[in-house]
């Protein structure tokens, strides 16, 4: 019997399969959880790792902003995004050929919003014509902000936004040949917030 191939493009991750959408020559995936959703005991830790999962996961629309203030939310995402639940530590790529040869440059972009608000699916954020005119891997990521990210708490390690960044960073290393990317040739970028996110950054060593 002949196997039916889907359309879609599809890519395994360390964490399973992953199906995005074909989209003006590019494949784009959006929402791919990156650590799972920090809540209950875990609400103030460092990210807990992404569980895996069987099947295919589709990857359609990003993934749902981190908590923030009320009067935040309309500046974040104005609803143009359509994720559900509370799996917010996603990333989202977009590439002109997810094959593990291709090797292109990646490209990690860190949203702005004064360490308070903002989400990765901001239509300003979208990559397409950056990864097609440029033949780059593009890379975008949600992280926590505001009291869940940076507030001091007693018993919980400081700068949590920074550690879900340094987690996005690390499924980059270890995913981003399967989508047409070389770990060797990452850039990270940033506006506003996610520029001095940058800055801070490159004193951690674990980053």
């Amino acid at each position: 019997m002949a196997t039916v191939q889907s359309p879609e493009p599809e890519v395994r991750t360390t964490a399973g399969l992953v199906r995005g959408r074909a989209e003006g020559g590019l494949a784009v995936f959006r929402g791919i959880p990156y650590a799972e959703a920090p809540l209950g005991e875990a609400r103030f830790q460092a990210p807990p790792p992404v569980r895996g999962w069987d099947g295919v996961r589709e990857t359609y629309d990003f993934g749902p902003p981190p908590p923030q203030g009320a009067n935040m939310r309309g500046r974040s995402d104005n609803g143009l995004f359509s994720g559900t639940g509370d799996n917010w530590l996603t990333v989202n790529v977009w590439t002109p050929a997810p094959a593990r040869a291709a090797r292109r440059p990646v490209r990690v972009w860190i949203h702005g919003g004064a360490y308070k608000h903002g989400f990765s699916g901001s239509p300003g954020y979208d990559a397409q014509h950056i990864a097609r005119d440029g033949d780059v891997v593009f890379v975008s990521l949600n992280y926590r902000v505001g009291i869940e990210g940076f507030a001091q708490i007693e018993g919980a390690p400081a700068n949590r936004g920074f550690l879900d960044q340094v987690a996005a960073l690390e499924w980059v290393r270890e995913n981003i040949t399967a989508f047409g990317g070389d770990p060797d040739q990452v850039t990270v970028l940033g506006d506003s917030a996610g520029a001095g996110s940058i800055a801070s950054l490159m004193v951690m060593p674990t980053a």
